[in-house]
């Protein structure tokens, strides 16, 4: 193999080889992709190759992972049927794939009844199966965890075949957001989710159901003991040679939104509320989050002439030297914010010419990550969802979230774009927040359930008032 392990990696390493599945939970940027890899590689050396599913746009990254470690590669992705059926066909170490690959749509969105998109994943036998960003299996019911676990439930008649999976977020929501992948490595231990859900977790009974909190206080050393048998863990602060990394506390710049934006968000909730007059129906209930979010689009992008969130950016960008990505949540402020970018500074700085969002192609965004990082004073716009797994983004330590969101790894997955190993700097993050607003309520349950997920993750947990 071509590549050198640092101590911590080779210590991921030997404790995935010898294991039928395991999983490396390290803190993102730590480094799991080759521990994972070699891993998987080392299974399938006499048993058939890799089969390595990752996001879409991370496979150029991939890639270029699979070649340093002196390993042949080939990528059985996107909509070419004749390219996909090609991979299969060769003799390469590892395959790639990506997980919509999973899906059961077809290329017009009609699903198919039954069968998978691409049955070839489940008819070959694999020497090992590697997931990364795994954490997209914690929807117990959704297609990919049952996908899954077909998959898994297939190649555990053959004693030979490991599964690894790789990802530096294991807790999204709460500490049940791991169930899908213990019931897969022990079964027999973890029969039925709501068992584990009771086990470890507040349970909440409510109009709607019963609702899943955070881990039941003095439960803390229990969870991680039970969780340590099947994954491996550590945070940048447990690596002396990382522990650099650790990003500055985020800045919070408060914006104060003119009566007119005011005025724009009442009139929104009025018209919705009035669109549902059963304010008890399943559809109103069902589709509050709609309203939610139709508030958060107008603190950023007003019908208004006001629009002070982007203006307070153009502002900080003035007193930032460096290449700066500025992250969104909905693909209309991504354009406004790229919009009113150009306009200033596309002059005097490199603006990468379109915003990074999830229906971008993946060699798209390499090139765009590319472009970013070979500017001196760069900006790059970006959806959340769109960059916040697997891609490298040390060349710049400045991130500004004008817009967040509640789920506290979404915001930890960015940051750990800067905040990884390469990074020379300290890493700067700014969240632009309009007072007396939504993004007030956003900011309240991203950092409780933090609180909660951290008392579930470390073993060193000394937090006030947990």
């Amino acid at each position: 193999m071509g590549i050198t392990l640092s101590g911590y990696q080779q210590e991921a390493l030997d404790f995935l080889a010898p294991m039928l599945t395991g999983y490396c939970f390290d803190e993102a940027g730590v480094g799991k992709t080759f521990p994972g890899l070699l891993a998987a590689l080392r299974r399938a050396e006499r048993t058939g190759p890799v089969l390595c599913t990752v996001p879409g746009y991370l496979i150029p990254k991939w890639s270029r992972e699979i070649e340093r470690v002196g390993a042949t590669w080939a990528a059985a992705n996107g909509d070419g049927a004749v390219g996909r059926h090609a991979a299969f066909a060769t003799n390469a170490d590892v395959i790639l794939t990506s997980y919509h690959n999973w899906s059961q749509r077809d290329g017009d969105g009609v699903t198919t009844p039954k069968l998978p998109r691409y049955p070839e994943l489940q008819k070959r036998r694999w020497g090992a199966l590697l997931f990364d960003e795994i954490h997209r299996m914690r929807g117990r019911n959704s297609y990919w965890t049952k996908e899954f676990r077909k998959i898994r439930n297939v190649e555990s008649k053959n004693r030979e075949t490991a599964l690894y999976g790789l990802t530096g977020t294991p807790l999204v929501r709460d500490p049940t957001d791991v169930f899908p992948l213990l019931a897969v490595a022990d079964r027999k231990t973890f029969p039925g989710y709501w068992d584990f859900a009771r086990e470890w977790c507040k349970v909440d009974v409510t109009p709607f159901g019963e609702e899943v909190g955070q881990l039941k206080p003095g439960l803390e050393n229990a969870y991680w003991a039970m969780l340590a048998q099947y994954g491996i863990r550590r945070r940048l602060a447990d690596i002396p040679e990382l522990a650099q990394l650790e990003a500055l506390p985020t800045k919070v710049i408060p914006v104060n939104l003119p009566a007119s934006v005011y005025t724009a968000m009442a009139k929104a909730k009025k018209e919705y509320v009035l669109s549902h007059p059963d304010l008890d129906a399943d559809e109103f209930l069902n589709g509050s989050g709609a309203l939610w979010n139709m508030q958060r689009r107008i603190t950023t992008v007003p019908p208004t002439a006001a629009k002070p969130k982007i203006e307070a950016l153009l502002d900080l960008l003035e007193d930032i030297n460096g290449r700066v990505i500025v992250y969104t949540w909905f693909k209309d402020s991504a354009d406004a914010v790229l919009t009113a970018i150009a306009r200033k500074y596309s002059r005097s700085r490199t603006v990468v010419s379109n915003p990074v969002t999830g229906d971008r192609r993946s060699t798209e965004i390499d090139d765009m990550v590319r472009v970013w990082s070979e500017g001196k004073e760069s900006i790059m716009v970006a959806n959340i969802a769109a960059l916040k797994e697997g891609v490298d983004l040390f060349a710049g330590n400045h991130m500004v979230f004008v817009e967040e969101t509640e789920l506290p790894a979404d915001m930890l997955q960015c940051i750990a774009r800067m905040k990884r190993r390469g990074q020379t700097e300290p890493v700067h993050v700014y969240a632009i927040r309009a007072s007396g607003s939504v993004d007030e309520t956003v900011a309240k349950t991203q950092q409780e359930r933090d609180l909660g997920i951290q008392r579930a993750l470390r073993r060193q947990y000394l937090l006030e008032g947990a």
